[in-house]
């Protein structure tokens, strides 16, 4: 019985530690457990965040793909002001050559009016001159002729070849 008394004793003690650990594992998993929970809820709390920052992302992108939509197009639009700019460059250029050729013809043609308005002035002097002699000569022969008429208001008048005329017949 001794036997049996000892080796109960011993089988309880046996018992009794190794209760004693698996107490001790079963705690430092129970403390394990809780700690990947509250590890596991930030991971998940982290991933709530980073679901919020990608949606956010996201709207970016989407506010930036708009605004990239509507650069392109007033970059379009700003190419299209850029030719038609060029076009009227190009249009401004050959009316300016237009310009100095008519410039040129312009000046031509006054250079001639002015030649022309010369001559014509010089020729209008000589005809002045030539007038002024004619009227001069005009005027003294008019002074000559009405020296050299006879007057007409004698009642008896020559004729040019001096001889005398008869006019009308008195019967008696």
């Amino acid at each position: 019985m001794s036997y049996f008394l000892s080796l109960k004793v011993v089988i309880i003690l046996i018992l009794a530690a190794a209760s004693g650990s698996l107490g001790g594992v079963a705690y430092y998993y129970q403390t394990r457990t809780a700690n990947l929970d509250s590890q596991v809820s930030t991971l998940s709390n982290n991933a709530s965040s980073l679901n919020d920052q990608i949606a956010a992302l996201k709207a970016d992108i989407a506010n930036l793909t708009s605004q990239i939509s509507r650069l392109q197009l007033i970059n379009s639009q700003l190419n299209q002001t850029y030719l038609r700019i060029q076009s009227l460059e190009a249009q401004v250029i050959a009316a300016n050559t237009q310009l100095q050729s008519l410039e040129t013809q312009l000046s031509d043609e006054i250079g001639k009016v002015q030649s022309l308005e010369s001559s014509f002035n010089t020729q209008l002097n000589t005809l002045n001159a030539e007038l002024a002699q004619d009227q001069a000569e005009i005027a003294q022969l008019q002074t000559q002729i009405s020296h050299s008429r006879p007057s007409y208001n004698s009642p008896v008048a020559l004729c040019l070849s001096g001889k005398t005329i008869t006019i009308g017949s008195f019967s008696t």
